[in-house]
C-alpha cells in the first residue's frame, strides 16, 4: 500500500530549496565579484545542489516520499549555508574562497551519506509493514 503524501508537505521542501538558494545567492553578492560573469558563474554554481534536489523531488514526486526527502533536503541545506556563513561571515579570510568554491562538492557528500541513510530507513519501514 503506498504511502499517502501531502502536497504541503512538497511545497514546503521546495520552499525551502528557494529559501536556502537564495541566501545562498545573498552571500555570493555579499563576495563583491569582479564582474557580473563571475557572480553569475558563482551563484550557479553554489546553487547547483540545490536546483538539483528540486529537479529530483519534482521528476520523482510520485515515488519520493515527502518526509524522507525533507530528512535529505535538511541537512544538505544545513551544511552548504552554514559552510557559507562560517566562511563569509563568521571566519572571513582569503582562504575562505577555497571553502566557498568547495560547498557544493561538500553539499554532494552530505547528499549522498543522507540519501543512503535515508534510504536504509525508508526499506526498513517498508520491511516492517508487511
Amino acid at each position: 500500500m503506498r504511502e499517502k503524501r501531502p502536497a504541503w508537505l512538497t511545497a514546503i521542501i521546495l520552499l525551502l530549496l528557494v529559501a536556502a538558494a537564495g541566501i545562498t545567492v545573498a552571500y555570493v553578492s555579499a563576495l563583491k565579484p569582479t564582474s557580473t560573469t563571475a557572480f553569475i558563474i558563482l551563484a550557479v554554481w553554489l546553487t547547483v545542489p540545490y536546483a538539483i534536489m528540486a529537479a529530483v523531488l519534482i521528476l520523482f514526486r510520485r515515488r519520493l516520499a515527502s518526509l524522507h526527502w525533507l530528512a535529505v533536503v535538511l541537512p544538505v541545506c544545513a551544511s552548504g549555508l552554514l559552510l557559507l556563513t562560517d566562511a563569509i561571515v563568521w571566519h572571513p579570510d582569503p582562504q575562505g574562497a577555497i571553502a566557498v568554491l568547495m560547498t557544493p562538492m561538500f553539499q554532494g557528500v552530505v547528499l549522498a551519506v543522507s540519501a543512503a541513510v535515508v534510504a536504509l530507513w525508508w526499506s526498513k519501514k517498508r520491511n516492517h509493514r508487511g
